[in-house]
């Protein structure tokens, strides 16, 4: 079965690069020993992940709708998603980790949302 793939939004909003992070997952355990001696290992042999926080900005009304709903969908981190990074442009496996965050950024009849929501790969 395929991943669902993350939305495109109806107005065609699309992630934003200002604030835009990678934060690589350390793969090593460390014991200090007696004397100042640092010993450390490898926990696992598998590539280290990335986790990325993102930001959609200037979202309209639609669009958080359909974010939510897609979030719905996948029940938040519970499935794995397939995703363009977008500044390599590359496809990478991803679950949500953690919550949607919607912030109101209108004024008066321009109704439009920020919405920040961290990825990790799966």
């Amino acid at each position: 079965m395929a991943n669902p793939v993350f939305p495109t939004l109806p107005s065609g909003a699309k992630l934003t690069t200002d604030g835009f992070t990678i934060e690589r997952e350390d793969p090593s355990m460390q014991t200090e020993l007696e004397g100042g001696y640092v010993a450390s290992r490898a926990k696992h042999t598998r590539t280290p992940r990335s986790t990325y926080t993102c930001t959609v900005r200037e979202m309209t009304e639609g669009d958080r709708v359909a974010m939510d709903t897609f979030w719905n969908t996948v029940k938040g981190g519970s499935v794995i998603l397939d995703w363009t990074h977008p500044t390599t442009l590359a496809v990478v496996a991803v679950r949500f980790k953690g919550p949607l965050t919607f912030t109101y950024v209108g004024y008066g009849s321009y109704q439009r949302w920020d919405c920040s929501f961290t990825l990790q790969q799966a």
